[in-house]
């Protein structure tokens, strides 16, 4: 009589125990699912929080007409391989993209592989420049320079040099 009684328990105790497996694999699966879509990327978190508004874009830079805007809120990575400061004041930090990125590059740029970024006088104070083979990240204005031909990430609105902080600049920048 005792095992009479040990075996439906056994079953009840079975078919409880695959419940909850089911449950909890279920519920593993919707969590990963609402993450997956809720979610934002460091790199949006920090694009949404650090780019001004569309139409303050090329505020500040000097004679904005030569620039045709492609991206206003552009993200990029890569190693600097040069900078150099120009006569207008900006700082160009010449910076060879990393492969997710390398799209940015028009045919013609001033240094081969490379995208021009620069930083502004007025941004130094916020950005520091970088120095050759770096790895930067950072957000700006994608622009064609019409003048020049070629692509650059102008004005910066944010970087990131060797994985340390983040330093933001620009109009309606939040620092």
């Amino acid at each position: 009589m005792g095992e009479e009684r040990r075996w439906p328990l056994r079953g009840k105790m079975t078919l409880l125990f695959v419940t909850q497996h089911k449950f909890s694999v279920l519920l593993t699966l919707l969590l990963g699912l609402v993450m997956f879509f809720f979610a934002t990327t460091p790199a949006q978190a920090q694009q949404s929080s650090t780019c001004p508004p569309p139409d303050k874009t090329l505020k500040g830079v000097w004679d904005p007409s030569r620039l045709k805007v492609l991206d206003p809120c552009q993200d990029l990575s890569g190693r600097v391989t040069r900078t150099t400061p120009e006569p207008d004041g900006d700082t160009h930090v010449q910076v060879r993209p990393d492969p997710q990125f390398r799209d940015l590059l028009a045919p013609k740029q001033e240094v081969r592989g490379n995208l021009v970024t620069e930083i502004m006088p007025r941004d130094r104070r916020h950005l520091p420049v970088p120095s050759r083979g770096d790895e930067v990240d950072m957000t700006g204005a994608w622009v064609r320079d019409k003048t020049h031909n070629w692509n650059e990430l102008h004005p910066i609105w944010s970087e990131s040099i060797n994985g340390g902080p983040v330093h933001r600049s620009g109009p309606g920048a939040r620092r």
